[in-house]
């Protein structure tokens, strides 16, 4: 069975490259999907448009990335 697994894309990017990494170590049989934003990654995995997702926590030029951090606190349980 294919699952669909939501990246903050574009293509080319280092969350692509976590999201291949993921899928790979999570066993395979993903789609993945890139999305413009954080939120819409969130969007697609709360609305069961995506299985599962990968967003960035941290980067090299800002730190940490408040919209996924802010994302995370404020989620549903």
């Amino acid at each position: 069975m294919t699952r669909t697994l939501a990246y903050f894309g574009p293509p080319g990017t280092n969350s692509e490259a976590a999201a291949l990494v993921y899928a790979e170590r999570a066993g395979g049989g993903f789609d993945l999907v890139p999305l413009p934003s954080i939120t819409a990654v969130a969007a697609a995995v709360a609305d069961g448009e995506a299985e599962e997702g990968v967003v960035p926590i941290e980067n090299s030029i800002e730190g940490a990335v408040n919209e996924t951090l802010d994302l995370l606190i404020h989620a549903d349980k």
